[in-house]
């Protein structure tokens, strides 16, 4: 069984992605990797 994507998911990935990288290494698409789907689907959960 998956992981259903919510917002508290992706705000969590994004922190955890800042901290381990660097603010710069966040993006949409690197996020969707780690989250393990397609970018788009981000932007039902996160508007800009």
């Amino acid at each position: 069984m998956c992981t259903r994507l919510n917002r508290d998911r992706v705000l969590h990935a994004a922190v955890e992605l800042a901290d381990t990288a660097a603010i710069d290494a966040v993006s949409m698409r690197i996020l969707a990797e780690r989250l393990g789907v397609v970018p788009m689907a981000l932007y039902k959960h996160v508007a800009n």
